[in-house]
């Protein structure tokens, strides 16, 4: 399993505190209001929660109530702040692997050494990248080439100067140096 499907339900559930927190502020800015019939009249065109608008009825104070909503904004963050330390514990990039600096002090030389434990998962991974998927699809790119385009075309992408006359390429080249391929297998 990788990375983003460890941290896909934390980023769901992000997302759905975001916008509860969110609906949360608009129902506390955008006032809910009970209305009891049987004590007053309202006129119904004016009743719209607008900063300066005016309810037009009668015995407006009994009859009509403000729904109560509490602020769950500080808890939310809270919550939001925990999310985000899980999904940096399951990738592995930290803040200070992005440039932030820790929470708590350090020195510059603690800081940089984090900043590069940090980044050996990363260099890692790119290395895993490299081994399995680049060298092999490099490989199997140049034998393509040699395979099925003509010579001229061959040696314009691969150089003619590492082209032997029989159409092998040359060990020496730098992309099967690099790569490790041996092409004649």
């Amino acid at each position: 399993m990788g990375v983003i499907e460890q941290i896909k339900p934390i980023q769901l559930e992000m997302n759905l505190l975001r916008s509860q927190r969110r609906d949360n502020i608009a129902l506390i800015l955008n006032k809910v209001f009970t209305y009891d019939i049987s004590i007053g009249e309202i006129d119904w065109a004016s009743l719209i929660s607008a900063p300066g608008n005016i309810i037009v009825g009668k015995n407006i104070k009994e009859c009509l109530s403000e729904l109560e909503y509490t602020d769950v904004t500080g808890s939310a963050f809270k919550e939001s702040e925990d999310l985000k330390y899980d999904m940096q514990n399951i990738s592995a990039m930290w803040d200070y692997a992005r440039g932030g600096t820790p929470r708590r002090r350090e020195t510059a030389t603690g800081i940089i050494r984090l900043q590069q434990a940090a980044q050996a998962r990363n260099e890692w991974q790119l290395r895993k990248i490299d081994a399995y998927i680049l060298q092999p699809l490099a490989k199997r790119l140049v034998i393509a080439l040699r395979e099925y385009l003509p010579r001229e075309d061959y040696e314009a992408i691969i150089g003619k100067n590492q082209v032997l006359p029989n159409g092998q390429v040359v060990k020496w080249n730098c992309a099967d140096e690099f790569y490790g391929l041996d092409l004649d297998q």
